[in-house]
């Protein structure tokens, strides 16, 4: 079986949930983002690395500090607020 591991970084919200909507309609994807209390995002990044979905849709609240070696696909859904946030998103591949 193919595991695929892709996340879209989005800069807002609303995308997150315009997204999410799409992916959920199909039951592969979870969503991490600034209205989320740090244990919400922890059990977010735990279903995700324990494959109970694929497709991450997240803000840059998740850029930093994550290890999923999953991952190798980011997609830039919509442009970074600044080179850093940028950089850190793509630091996954």
């Amino acid at each position: 079986a193919l595991h695929l591991h892709v996340i879209f970084f989005v800069f807002s919200i609303p995308f997150v949930f315009n997204l999410i909507f799409q992916f959920f309609k199909i039951n592969v994807g979870g969503s991490i983002h600034g209205d989320l209390r740090q244990e919400e995002r922890d059990k977010v990044i735990r279903d995700f690395k324990k494959e109970k979905f694929s497709i991450l849709v997240a803000t840059d609240v998740a850029a930093r500090g994550l290890d999923i070696p999953a991952v190798k696909t980011v997609i830039n859904y919509e442009v970074a607020r600044d080179i850093d946030s940028h950089v850190h998103r793509i630091g996954f591949i």
